[in-house]
């Protein structure tokens, strides 16, 4: 059984491979209710000001009060983010946020200036994240291959991610289909101390297909790619501002 469905499933498995979690993230910042973008935007809000974020069920009820709609509708909203993958959860509390975002700790954390640190789930979401956050700080993140694994940072402003330590880092956006959930495929691929620990994880991976991008290629899909999902990102959080 497949997790998307109709028009969603048919414009991810449309993407070039490794691009179908963009044309997703597209997919959703056009057809997500408002109700759903601002409970999802509070639930965010929350997680980053405080560092964490309620269960299900308390979410709900303080939402009625913070976002100004009934209690059904904001249930309808939950029911909706999680039909559509934008949040994961687990015997009622909260597994993953936006599909970028982890309650648990992860290889990538993005320490935000002002802010609490948040756990992301992949490559996609730390170039995703700082501008659908429209929050500046640094990345440090794990060699998804090297061992003992190098640490690698990535320094962010608003607009995404403009330089990295080392300037050899490069990335795997691994290849979706639609048919698992879309946290799960943010999870996949990695970042890398450079070239050969890319090359190293796809021999190890053969069977994973995707799209490597060089230390050559990291810095323009930092831009493109990051600017694209960032802003779609952006979207589905458009009311983040009114709680953060």
């Amino acid at each position: 059984m497949s997790f998307l469905e109709g028009d969603a499933l048919a414009r991810v498995q449309a993407a070039p491979p490794g691009l179908q979690l963009a044309a997703w993230f597209d997919h959703v910042s056009q057809t997500l209710s408002e109700p759903a973008r601002a409970l999802l935007s509070y639930a965010v809000s929350g997680l980053v000001s405080r560092g964490w974020v309620s269960s299900v069920d308390k979410l709900l009820e303080s939402a009625v009060e913070s976002v100004g709609e009934s209690h059904e509708k904001m249930k309808a909203a939950f029911d909706e983010l999680e039909s559509c993958g934008m949040v994961q959860t687990e015997n009622g509390r909260f597994v993953t946020l936006a599909a970028v975002l982890s309650m648990k700790k992860t290889n990538i954390s993005y320490f935000m200036d002002g802010d609490h640190q948040v756990h992301l789930l992949g490559p996609l979401a730390a170039l995703a994240v700082p501008q659908g956050l429209s929050r500046s700080g640094e990345m440090m993140a794990d060699c998804a291959q090297s061992e003992p694994s190098k640490r690698l940072k990535l320094v962010c402003d608003e607009s995404g991610v403009h330089s990295r330590e080392p300037d050899t880092i490069a990335m795997f956006l691994a290849h979706w289909d639609g048919t698992s959930h879309p946290a799960d495929a943010m999870a996949a691929g990695g970042l890398f101390v450079d070239d050969d620990a890319l090359a190293a994880w796809q021999d190890k991976h053969a069977d994973v297909d995707g799209m490597p991008l060089s230390s050559f290629m990291f810095p323009m899909a930092a831009t493109d790619l990051g600017a694209r999902t960032g802003k779609a990102l952006e979207a589905v959080l458009d009311r983040f501002g009114s709680y953060a």
